[in-house]
């Protein structure tokens, strides 16, 4: 299947381990160009030579997304390079370590911007530019605890922030479907990803993950980044087309 993705220019915020790694690879497969935005420079260094590096197009920007008004100071660099974005995949998130349902309301509030004010600074500036040329894709991380709260890793404040960007890709997507912007997400559930809760648990608790998989997925297993890249690569292609505000949940059966 031809996806369409040879020469588009594709934006991955969260791209230097785990599910954001993936997608990068796969980009690159595609023969996408890739501008990958993570904190960790080694890893995007490293990421970036083994993908071809500036030969295919390739580049990276080393950043902590949390800071004030970096957005604008990032997409004018990449506009001044190539133009144009093609492809947005946000997959930056977490709970950043606030889990208590009875937090103050500044703290709901740094988990909701890490969640969704990033990704709505970025859309802002992005999305101007790909209704001039009648053509985008961005696909968001949601969480499949957007639907069932986060019981297992604990915070509330996490789960409430991507039930608000669910909201947020269904809204975004019917509103900007005419001009072939395609908004759309994925909702992950049980990912073991390098250094996160469910890699964790693995090693410091195996009992507990036992009993989880047991009682609540279906396929008997945690699931791995590059079994996500694929849905963010297709919702990202031209292949999409008919996908504005959808949420596909990929979570291996979580009952």
């Amino acid at each position: 299947m031809n996806l369409g993705l040879e020469k588009k220019i594709a934006l991955v915020c969260g791209a230097s381990q785990n599910i954001g790694e993936a997608v990068v690879r796969d980009f690159a497969q595609e023969k996408a160009k890739v501008i990958m935005l993570s904190r960790d420079e080694k890893k995007l260094k490293k990421l970036y030579d083994e993908i071809g590096g500036s030969k295919k197009g390739h580049s990276y920007y080393s950043v902590d997304l949390k800071k004030k008004n970096i957005q604008k100071k990032i997409i004018k660099k990449i506009l001044k390079k190539y133009k144009k974005i093609d492809i947005v995949v946000h997959n930056v998130g977490g709970s950043i370590g606030i889990k208590d349902p009875l937090s103050s309301s500044d703290k709901w509030k740094k988990v909701w911007d890490f969640n969704v004010g990033i990704s709505i600074e970025f859309n802002n500036l992005i999305i101007p530019h790909m209704k001039k040329n009648n053509w985008g894709r961005i696909v968001h991380v949601s969480s499949i605890t957007s639907l069932n709260g986060d019981l297992e890793t604990g915070s509330v404040p996490y789960s409430a922030s991507k039930a608000f960007l669910n909201s947020y890709i269904k809204s975004m997507g019917r509103k900007f479907a005419k001009y072939n912007i395609i908004i759309s997400g994925i909702m992950p559930g049980a990912i073991l990803s390098k250094g996160k809760y469910w890699d964790k648990i693995k090693k410091k608790q195996p009992k507990k993950l036992k009993t989880f998989l047991l009682n609540h997925q279906s396929i008997g297993r945690l699931g791995l980044p590059n079994e996500i890249s694929p849905f963010i690569i297709f919702l990202s292609s031209t292949k999409s087309s008919f996908a504005c505000g959808s949420i596909i949940p990929v979570d291996g059966g979580w009952f």
